[in-house]
């Protein structure tokens, strides 16, 4: 699943719109670019894009997916997962080893936070270096969620906590949209229209 939003810090607010079907890998290069240009039709002449990153699960995690966001001015945050073992056993060698960053309250659960921007990036990825963070989320119940992430947000732009933010939209489409197969969700602080052809 991939999630594009407007908006860096508040994804929560924003309006939900599904594309069924459009979230398998197979022809994703155009199907990006192809709503890029519909919804920036849709917003008229000033505006370029209908997001400003995507937020997707770790089959997304490739370079190609990778340089075609960054080729249309998009962020991503992507779910890090075994299809990189490389810069996920890198970022548990150094993750393992420190006690969190940062921890925080998030309604009735708790929450530990790593997070680094100094991993390589691997072989064909062509960013200078990689963003990695991990999360911990303790329920009351005693259970414990861990997930890691990657990114090219910078951390004066989008810090911690906000990262984790937007990381945990991917779980909430997820939910929605699991009785629909694999779906691409786009968030929009409007509502714009994607004809499903598109896809």
């Amino acid at each position: 699943m991939a999630t594009c939003t407007t908006s860096p810090c508040w994804p929560w607010s924003a309006r939900a719109l599904p594309f069924p079907g459009c979230g398998t890998l197979r022809g994703q290069r155009q199907r990006i670019c192809c709503r890029t240009a519909l919804a920036a039709k849709s917003h008229g002449p000033h505006r370029q894009t209908f997001a400003q990153y995507v937020v997707a699960d770790g089959a997304f995690a490739t370079a190609p997916f990778l340089h075609t966001a960054g080729q249309l001015g998009l962020r991503v945050v992507a779910r890090l997962k075994g299809n990189l073992p490389e810069l996920s056993q890198a970022a548990a060698r150094l993750f393992d080893g420190q006690p969190p960053h940062s921890v925080f309250p998030y309604g009735a659960d708790r929450v530990e936070l790593w997070d680094a921007d100094d991993f390589p990036p691997w072989a064909t990825l062509r960013w200078e270096r990689v963003r990695v963070l991990r999360y911990r989320q303790h329920k009351p119940d005693g259970t414990v969620i861990q997930a890691e992430w990657l990114t090219d947000f910078p951390r004066r732009q989008v810090g911690s906590f906000n990262l984790f933010r937007l990381a945990r939209t991917v779980g909430r489409s997820k939910t929605r949209a699991s009785t629909m197969g694999r779906t691409a969700t786009a968030w929009s602080t409007s509502a714009t229209t994607i004809p499903t052809a598109c896809c």
